[in-house]
């Protein structure tokens, strides 16, 4: 009698395994090294035993989700809202995510690698965040978003909109002649995934009109933490 080979399934993303019949699952010997396996909402007592019987390791997460909601991955900062977010949806963003304005029956969920920013009111459902979640009050047309590092000095600011959000997946660098009377004069905020440099005189200012997803520190700190490191400034 010749039995079927059971197959393997390695380091993929996401496994999606909403549509499978308990007898596709029993052909499935063993699931390793994935971020995501996607279940269907109300498997039934056959599926369950079936997927039991198949051996695992180093899965991240197990979600159940309905059978029609959509999937989808995101490397990088994003903004979503009313306008980009499709309606029952699973957002996987590996990043930082500006999360605006969204109505509850669009039924949008998220997972994210990185910080959240969350616009209050907004009815966006974080699944899982591995990172800081922030709710705070924006104006969503007045957003600029840098993917990895900024450097801000007196002629950004000057050419800033007034009241712009500004927001940085990883860092920020102030320069120590950029002042708090003209940061507060634009109404400038910030919120960045990492960390943020600046003046001493500057510091108290940052604390209050920026979303830190690691931490604020000097010049001088930065500068002596990356020549340790690195034996150089980053």
């Amino acid at each position: 009698m010749l039995f079927k080979k059971k197959k393997s399934i390695s380091a993929v993303p996401t496994l999606d395994l909403r549509q499978y019949t308990p007898e596709a699952l029993n052909e499935i010997r063993s699931i390793s090294a994935v971020a995501l396996i996607l279940l269907p909402k109300n498997p039934s007592p056959e599926f369950v035993s079936a997927y039991a019987q198949i051996k695992k390791s180093a899965v991240a997460q197990e979600l159940n989700v309905s059978a029609d909601a959509t999937i989808n991955s995101i490397n990088g900062s994003a903004i979503l809202n009313n306008n980009s977010a499709a309606p029952n949806s699973i957002y996987m963003v590996n990043g930082m995510l500006i999360a605006g304005m969204i109505e509850a029956e669009r039924n949008v969920s998220v997972i994210v690698n990185g910080t959240v920013i969350v616009k209050k009111g907004s009815a966006i459902r974080p699944i899982s965040v591995n990172g800081e979640v922030f709710e705070t009050d924006f104006d969503e047309n007045n957003i600029i978003m840098f993917d990895k590092k900024l450097e801000i000095d007196k002629n950004f600011i000057r050419c800033a909109k007034q009241g712009v959000f500004v927001v940085v997946d990883n860092k920020i660098i102030i320069d120590k002649d950029v002042t708090e009377d003209e940061i507060i004069e634009k109404d400038i905020r910030f919120a960045v995934g990492n960390k943020i440099i600046c003046s001493k005189e500057l510091f108290g200012c940052i604390q209050n009109r920026a979303h830190v997803g690691n931490k604020i520190i000097t010049h001088e700190e930065y500068y002596e933490f990356e020549k340790k490191k690195y034996g150089k400034h980053a």
